[in-house]
């Protein structure tokens, strides 16, 4: 009688569950590749931007959007104690903007401005503090707690302040 010949073992098998967090784990890691918002990411500088004089950063933070547009840009609160408000802020570096010879552009919603700036290597949008809280509050735009929190808090202690959203142009 010959001897029983033993099968091979089979090959381990990942649980169901195992498998499925490999794969997450896998497209996670591509998407973040592919977006380029990661370290390789550009983000602009924000001593491209023509201010106001007298302006001054209070907050500015670093914000990625790994969406079908992925970019990174700098939102920013920025206070000046020479205006009264900060929709007065705001049209000041308006007319600043445009004397530095950026194009006016179609801004997201009516509450803001935007601008490319000469070669479209930059781009703002920016609203008075009131307007970009309205729009925030309408869900309009996005803004991060920080930044919402700030345009309050600005508001409330009387400063002029306005937010703005840097990124870069089209051709960076």
């Amino acid at each position: 009688m010959p001897l029983p010949t033993p099968e091979p073992p089979h090959p381990r098998r990942r649980s169901p569950r195992r498998s499925r967090l490999a794969l997450l784990a896998g497209v996670i890691s591509l998407t973040v590749l592919v977006s380029g918002c990661g370290a390789g990411q550009r983000t602009p500088s924000v001593n491209g931007l023509p201010m106001v004089p007298g302006s001054h950063v209070v907050v500015s933070q670093k914000v990625c959007d790994a969406g079908a547009n992925a970019y990174c840009g700098i939102q920013m609160v920025v206070r000046n104690g020479s205006y009264p408000n900060g929709r007065a802020l705001a049209l000041a570096e308006k007319a600043l903007l445009k004397a530095r010879r950026w194009k006016k552009v179609d801004a997201p919603i009516g509450l803001e401005w935007a601008a490319d700036s000469p070669g479209d290597r930059l781009s703002v949008e920016y609203a008075g503090a009131p307007g970009e809280l309205q729009a925030i509050d309408l869900g309009l735009v996005k803004r991060t707690r920080r930044i919402t929190v700030t345009l309050s808090r600005e508001i409330f202690d009387h400063h002029a302040a306005m937010a703005l959203d840097l990124e870069l142009g089209t051709t960076s």
